[in-house]
Parts: structure tokens; C-alpha cells; sequence
């Protein structure tokens, strides 16, 4: 299994993702009281997607993110 073929197709959706987004998100929750804390329905989302898609090809894959642990 290449990383060019199982990996890299992923960050290039993930980007894609976000490149739409960009300047749309909109604020559904805050960690702390920091305007850099402010999480975005597309944070949850491109961090599912990235999780999901690295089960998928590796399920024994460990994954920590910053919006869901």
C-alpha cells in the first residue's frame, strides 16, 4: 500500500473541503473564552472525514484530533 494511493487521495478531498469552505464557516462551539478557540461545523467534519478515511484503510489506526479527542 503507497502513500500516494491511500493517504495523499485523502488530504487532497480534505483540502478540497476546506478550499470551499474558506471564509464560510460559521462558529458552533468555543473551547475556551479565546477567539482562537472557536470550533466550526467544518472543523467536526474535515477531522470525521480524515478519521474515517484512515479507519478505512488502516482499521487498526489510532487517531487523535483536536475537536474530538
Amino acid at each position: 500500500m503507497k502513500y500516494e494511493d491511500t493517504v495523499l487521495p485523502i488530504m487532497r478531498k480534505t483540502r478540497e473541503m476546506l478550499l470551499s469552505n474558506w471564509g464560510k464557516a460559521k462558529a458552533v462551539n468555543q473551547k475556551t473564552d479565546s477567539a482562537w478557540s472557536v470550533v466550526t461545523q467544518l472543523d467536526i467534519d474535515v477531522e470525521t472525514f480524515v478519521m474515517s478515511e484512515l479507519a478505512r484503510i488502516h482499521p487498526d489506526i489510532e487517531f487523535v484530533g483536536e475537536e474530538r479527542g
